[in-house]
């Protein structure tokens, strides 16, 4: 980064110092590295949700609903 602007110093110092990342220095290393694979994690499957009976009424008086008519 070579810009010198107020703000784009302060992001910089900011980043530095609680990310330790230098963004004025060059990059090393390929830009489009994996950090993280999510592809192998498992996921557990869902009932489907149905539809309360409050609310296929217009939702007055059930749960969520506002109950003024």
């Amino acid at each position: 980064m070579s810009a010198g602007d107020a703000f784009t110093t302060w992001f910089t110092e900011r980043a530095k110092a609680i990310h330790g990342v230098d963004l004025t220095a060059p990059m090393t290393g390929s830009p489009s590295e994996l950090v993280v694979d999510t592809a192998h994690v498992p996921v557990l499957a869902r009932e489907p949700k149905t539809a309360s009976p409050a609310r296929t009424r217009g939702g007055a008086g059930g749960a969520g609903g506002a109950g003024v008519t």
